[in-house]
């Protein structure tokens, strides 16, 4: 089926205030800078196709986000489980030392948080998406313990897929502010063997 002319209108202008949102940022993008992104849009068919720009740009800052979740999901979906890593340390490597495929998203993660708080509609899309990741990580979790001859519930696997795509998220702000201060997963795993004797 061939899509509406409307339909395309309206996707034009989402990527445009997507591409303005990761350039720009959220607070200081406007109408006039979308429509110039858009190539031949006007200022009429932001109201016309999407309700407001306030709207156009939530929707482009939840594609925004969604677009991050999927990513960190893909990664978490992809982390080997071997003899040097169990589950979990094989999806924080995944999470943490794999930033590069997910620069382009880091703005529009960081971005997505402060109008979620007064929308539930995008809160709620930023939920969903944060649970796929949440439950990508759950399942190599639960693989590599499995190997270990460990067993753990599905609630128990995903509360450590909780703290692991937490820790994710805390390195990916720490990344876009100092990239050099930010540690690697082998730097995590150094610093725990140190302080795992002095913690008993």
């Amino acid at each position: 089926m061939t899509p509406r002319k409307s339909d395309e209108t309206r996707e034009k202008l989402i990527g445009a205030a997507m591409v303005c949102v990761r350039e720009k940022g959220y607070a200081r993008t406007t109408a006039r800078d979308i429509v110039a992104a858009a190539g031949g849009a006007n200022l009429a068919s932001i109201g016309y196709h999407c309700g407001s720009t306030e709207e156009l740009l939530e929707e482009a800052i939840a594609r925004g986000f969604e677009a991050w979740a999927t990513a960190v999901e893909r990664q978490a979906l992809g982390a080997e489980v071997t003899g040097d890593h169990d589950g979990f340390a094989a999806t924080l490597v995944a999470l943490i030392d794999r930033f590069e495929p997910l620069a382009p998203y880091l703005r529009a993660f960081v971005e997505a948080f402060p109008p979620a708080v007064r929308r539930p509609e995008l809160r709620d899309r930023m939920a969903a998406a944060h649970a796929r990741a949440r439950a990508a990580a759950a399942d190599v979790v639960a693989r590599g313990l499995r190997s270990e001859g460990v067993e753990v519930s599905r609630r128990q696997a995903e509360a450590l897929a909780s703290v692991l795509v937490a820790a994710s998220d805390g390195m990916a702000l720490q990344r876009l502010l100092d990239p050099d201060a930010t540690p690697s997963s082998a730097e995590l795993f150094d610093a725990l063997a140190v302080a795992r004797p002095a913690s008993r």
